[in-house]
């Protein structure tokens, strides 16, 4: 039985609605960046485009995916918001030979939640905070779903902001 869950659907229904206005409504473009938000972010390889992950390290971390788990600085991330087939989420693997990255000032490191079906920082590195838009923290859509998102806390590590804010609100209407 799969449980869904809160990054994997929003990546898809926001996905789905990232070309109409009403997604504005649906980030926060003035908090700062925390270990744990899902942010909106304009796509690093495809132009026009936005994804929407969640924020897995901040300047200065170290990830390792080791073991189908996620180390943060030595730590190995709780994460029950991760995609589960049969019961059992999916494991976390490093992806393009890479398995380790230290995150530089000004950049973040990004995972969707449906790990097997994601691209993000394990594809094409760390992102530039300058590249987000602003933080998701309500799902719309589908109604049936309607729920404000909450920012995981993870043992042994701080939350604490990223250090940035993200840049002004984006023009109504992304694309």
């Amino acid at each position: 039985h799969e449980r869904p869950d809160a990054a994997s659907e929003v990546d898809e229904d926001v996905a789905r609605a990232a070309r109409s206005d009403p997604l504005d409504e649906a980030v926060d473009h003035a908090l700062p960046i925390e270990r744990g938000d899902v942010i909106v972010f304009r796509a690093p390889n495809e132009p026009g485009e936005n994804y929407i992950k969640r924020v897995i390290g901040v300047a200065g971390d170290t990830i390792e995916p080791v073991d189908g788990h996620v180390i943060v600085n030595g730590q190995r991330l709780d994460e029950p918001y991760v995609f589960q087939q049969d019961g059992i989420s999916q494991p976390t693997d490093p992806t393009r030979g890479q398995s380790r990255w230290t995150i530089p000032a000004g950049e973040l490191f990004v995972m969707g939640d449906h790990r097997q079906a994601s691209a993000d920082s394990r594809t094409f590195g760390p992102i530039e905070v300058s590249s987000v838009i602003g933080r998701a923290w309500l799902r719309y859509w589908p109604l049936a779903r309607f729920e404000i998102l909450q920012t995981p806390t993870y043992a042994g590590l701080s939350n604490a902001p990223a250090g940035t804010t993200p840049p002004a609100p984006a023009p109504a209407g992304l694309r």
